[in-house]
């Protein structure tokens, strides 16, 4: 059963932002050893407007890097891909991008 930690509510604008360097820290796989295994998610929604974003650590642009529209989600589920993940508005974007980031983990 996952659990619920953290959640956070970032701008995107027109330079690449990562989630905050706190809460990924957070997740990392040697805080989060309860008895056993444990697996780390983020839930990445943009509510406003459109982003690009990259898990390899390497900041998008506003044309280059994965899209994702406002309203739908993703779910990102590896460490190693919550801490690379970076995001920058879309170049169509009437404005800021609104993104919604909840942290979870599931033992």
């Amino acid at each position: 059963m996952p659990s619920i930690f953290d959640f956070e509510t970032l701008t995107v604008s027109t330079t690449a932002v990562p989630l905050t360097a706190s809460k990924v820290a957070s997740v990392a796989p040697s805080q989060n050893v309860k008895g056993g295994k444990s697996e780390t998610s983020v839930l990445v929604s943009p509510v406003a407007y459109a982003i690009r974003f990259r898990f390899d650590g390497v900041a998008p642009t506003a044309t280059v890097g994965h899209y994702l529209a406002a309203g739908d989600f993703i779910t990102v589920d590896s460490y190693d891909r919550i801490a690379g993940l970076q995001m920058i508005r879309d170049t169509a974007a009437g404005g800021d991008a609104i993104v919604s980031v909840t942290y979870s983990l599931t033992y």
